[in-house]
């Protein structure tokens, strides 16, 4: 299975769930029922269906929810339909050009920070003196006999 969307009804499983738990249960409800679906442990939720899943609240979660289902090499993700797709560049030569490029202006800027630093620590620094306060006695009464 590469890609297929589902519609999972949750208001049947959550049934005699008390109300400040049925959130969480729906969370746990969608992947026990997506890996049951694809058969598989690997399972990922994205965050635009956790969002969804928490938008009501704890108590109300939503009755039916549609779920996209995609295969990645070693995991399958479960997301909404209507979530923005990550992009993914497919010029790898390009790619491998920019990087290449980047580390080399990477290595100018380690070497720019690590002489700023070697000459901030050459520089002495002045010494402030504290003035310390000494707490004036206070007086002793005299006691009469």
């Amino acid at each position: 299975m590469d890609k297929g969307i589902l519609t999972f009804r949750l208001r049947h499983y959550l049934r005699g769930v008390p109300d400040y738990r049925r959130t969480a249960k729906a969370v746990r409800l969608v992947k026990r029922l997506v890996e049951k679906h694809v058969r598989s442990d690997n399972i990922k939720l994205g965050s635009y269906l956790n969002e969804k899943l928490w938008s009501q609240g704890r108590k109300n979660p939503p009755n039916r929810i549609q779920i996209e289902i995609t295969k990645t090499d070693d995991y399958f993700m479960a997301e909404l339909p209507d979530a923005p797709k990550p992009k993914v560049e497919e010029d790898s030569k390009k790619k491998g050009k920019k990087t290449e490029s980047k580390k080399t202006s990477d290595k100018k800027e380690t070497k720019k920070v690590e002489k700023k630093k070697t000459e901030t620590k050459a520089t002495p620094k002045k010494e402030t003196k504290t003035s310390t306060t000494k707490k004036k006695a206070s007086p002793k009464k005299k006691e009469k006999k």
